[in-house]
């Protein structure tokens, strides 16, 4: 949000809209934004799929950082470097010249490894709780990826690199 007035209600929550906010919405994720008339700012919509393919660390470390505290406030400079990030992606998104496709995935990656900067200096990734949820998120993916089959515990915990005890604890 360029400037900000309102809630974002992310899962329920209400989160004031601040101006130079970026508020994050994962898959699954119930929102509703109430604004009011002078705010404005950008949408971004990049699916789950389209991270992967960048880096799938990347979407669970993203995941890891926001989905529990999902806004994170901007310094103005800050907010002005990720304004011109996504000032030159949507150019570049636009102009589908030669290579362009490359180039956007580019910009996508540096913005999103830029928010994930942003608010990894706060959190700590190695903390055991974090660890766990990065499991929690893991376990979530593989099961998403084969619901169509059914497979045991072990199957889950061994592509976790995990014992099925902790595997059922953290869920």
């Amino acid at each position: 949000f360029q400037k900000g007035g309102g809630t974002h209600d992310i899962d329920f929550n209400p989160n004031p809209i601040l101006s130079e906010s970026i508020h994050f919405v994962f898959p699954n994720q119930v929102h509703k934004v109430t604004r009011e008339l002078d705010t404005y700012g950008f949408v971004i919509l990049i699916s789950k799929e389209y991270i992967d393919k960048i880096s799938s660390e990347l979407y669970i470390d993203l995941f890891s950082v926001y989905y529990l505290k999902p806004v994170v406030q901007l310094s103005t400079e800050k907010f002005n470097k990720t304004t011109d990030l996504l000032n030159n992606l949507t150019e570049e998104f636009s102009n589908q010249d030669f290579n362009s496709k490359s180039v956007v995935k580019s910009y996508v990656s540096i913005l999103l490894n830029y928010f994930l900067r942003e608010k990894g200096e706060e959190t700590d990734l190695n903390s055991s709780e974090t660890k766990d949820f990065r499991v929690l998120i893991k376990f979530l993916i593989l099961v998403e990826n084969n619901y169509k089959e059914h497979h045991p515990v072990h199957f889950f915990s061994s592509k976790l690199h995990t014992t099925e005890r902790s595997l059922n604890e953290i869920c």
